[in-house]
């Protein structure tokens, strides 16, 4: 900003501020100030000593000349791993563990991330955890390098940069193992091409959510010397008959992060549990509990599995004592002497061709016995398709004589019906010549009765005649007297009408009048 200060009486000196870096802190030590009281070693912000708060990445403002300070690394723990703390200052503790402003182990513990702890007061240990591996080397073969699966996620996480020849180094101890882990089978049955890809996204995801939180770079923490070790012996124990047996074994162990303080406490570092109790357990066992089988069990699978429970179930047992948990114990490989070997495998291979051999007989048994069933199954094929064959004709001739019945049957009746019919149309006939012949006489009954009451009317049947003559004649009728001579009526007629007229009167016809509709 802007100062106005008085040259005379002043003077100024710019100084950059103090910067400090991601994945850094800053460790102050204050030249003024009040003394810290007591015994402290680290002082507050007011006093005069080495804060026991640090600076954080980012721009601080102090006075050089009254502050100095020491940049160190941030604490990171990355995946895999969690951090295990120790108290430096105070008061040595008297307990397991120890609480704030004592020395010793602390019982709680630090995730993966970065944590701004200032050195002189507390040290950070990355403990791995996760689930480890131990193969003991195979009998009479070369040793094989031990792994564990989370120090190869770390590689994988922090080697983004490196090319593929430079990680070919770190990968090959890890190729010559024979067993893996149960986390590593799926990522060695990809393809080289999808490794590559599933490398580049872990790494790359992993460096970004670390950079988001303000580093820019972390390097591995993986124990160089886990890389060196080499596997441990083959387990050797006399067996109970005096042979010498050799074994291998791959065990998968876990170190939970819940019991990471109690087991650094009491072994001081994560590679000391397979030294102290996994390897030097799983040999003890072998020979404690392979010296009571037979060298002959250890062909036997009900034996060999026998002894292969007892083993894990008891290194599962003293691991858990110490907090740490067995995932599977499995022996692999088991050396039997040659001259051991040799008269056990002659006399299984006999006991096996007498197996075979009798299985060949019940085989050709079987075949012979095959052979009669398949005869008795074309005869009982041919019994059945005749007896089908005498079913079919005879539910063919049973449809046959129904069809036939019910014809019969069906013209019957169609006669009997034709019968009532014919009868019926008889008695229709006659009912209806009756009615016919009924409704004749009626009306001639009826008509009688009327010519009776009309000549009862007239008087008598001559005046009905009468009547009905002068009905019939025309109304334009013209009655003509002519009186004749000495001649007959046809000589006279000419006289009287004239030659055309008589003649029209003898040939014409003249029409009657319509005869009225009777009442």
């Amino acid at each position: 900003g802007r100062h106005f200060v008085l040259p005379y009486f002043e003077q100024v000196e710019v100084r950059q501020c103090v910067q400090i870096p991601p994945g850094k802190i800053g460790v102050v030590t204050s030249k003024v100030g009040k003394e810290p009281s007591g015994s402290r070693i680290l002082a507050e912000d007011d006093e005069k000593g080495i804060w026991r708060r640090v600076l954080t990445p980012g721009s601080h403002r102090l006075n050089p000349y009254g502050y100095t300070v020491e940049i160190q690394d941030a604490v990171v723990i990355t995946p895999g791993y969690v951090g295990f703390v120790t108290g430096k200052l105070g008061t040595p503790t008297t307990n397991r563990f120890s609480r704030a402003g004592e020395q010793g182990a602390r019982e709680q513990i630090l995730q993966p991330g970065i944590y701004y702890i200032n050195p002189y007061e507390l040290r950070v240990m990355a403990v791995e955890v996760g689930i480890n591996q131990v193969t003991f080397a195979p009998p009479g073969g070369e040793p094989f390098a031990r792994s564990t699966v989370a120090a190869d996620a770390v590689d994988l996480f922090f080697e983004e940069g490196q090319t593929k020849a430079q990680r070919a180094p770190r990968a090959a101890p890890v190729a010559r193992q024979v067993g893996k882990s149960s986390m590593n089978w799926l990522y060695d049955s990809r393809s080289r091409e999808q490794k590559e890809e599933a490398d580049r996204i872990i790494a790359s995801n992993v460096q970004r959510q670390i950079a988001q939180q303000g580093v820019s770079e972390v390097k591995s923490v993986r124990d160089e010397k886990a890389k060196q070790k080499t596997a441990p012996d083959a387990i050797t124990f006399p067996s109970s008959d005096a042979f010498i047996i050799s074994l291998d074994a791959t065990i998968e162990w876990e170190l939970l992060p819940a019991y990471v303080p109690e087991v650094m406490v009491e072994f001081g570092d994560v590679t000391a549990i397979e030294d102290k109790i996994i390897i030097p357990q799983s040999q003890s066992i072998g020979r404690l509990q392979g010296s009571t089988f037979k060298a002959k069990d250890f062909l036997l699978g009900e034996h060999r599995e026998q002894f292969q429970a007892v083993f894990r179930n008891t290194l599962s047992s003293i691991c858990r004592e110490k907090n740490v948990v067995i995932h599977s114990a499995f022996i692999r490989n088991i050396m039997l002497p040659e001259s051991l070997l040799t008269p056990i495998r002659e006399r299984y291979i006999s006991v096996e061709k007498e197996k075979t051999a009798k299985i060949q007989e019940v085989t050709r048994k079987s075949a012979a016995q095959l052979q009669r069933e398949k005869s008795l199954i074309v005869q009982r094929r041919q019994e059945v398709e005749a007896q089908t064959l005498a079913l079919v004709n005879l539910v063919q001739a049973d449809q046959n004589l129904i069809a036939e019945q019910m014809d019969a049957t069906t013209r019957k009746l169609v006669a009997e019906k034709q019968v009532e019919i014919a009868q019926l149309d008889a008695a229709r006939a006659v009912a209806l010549g009756e009615a016919q012949a009924d409704v004749k006489r009626m009306q001639g009954e009826a008509e009688a009765q009327g010519f009776a009451l009309k000549v009862k009317a007239f008087g008598d049947a001559q005046s009905y005649t009468r009547y009905q003559v002068a009905r019939l004649l025309p109304a334009d009728l013209r009655v003509n007297i002519v009186h004749t001579g000495d001649g007959t009526l046809w000589t006279d007629l000419e006289k009287t009408a004239g030659t055309v007229s008589a003649g029209t009167i003898l040939s014409g016809k003249q029409q009657p009048p319509p005869r009225p509709a009777a009442k």
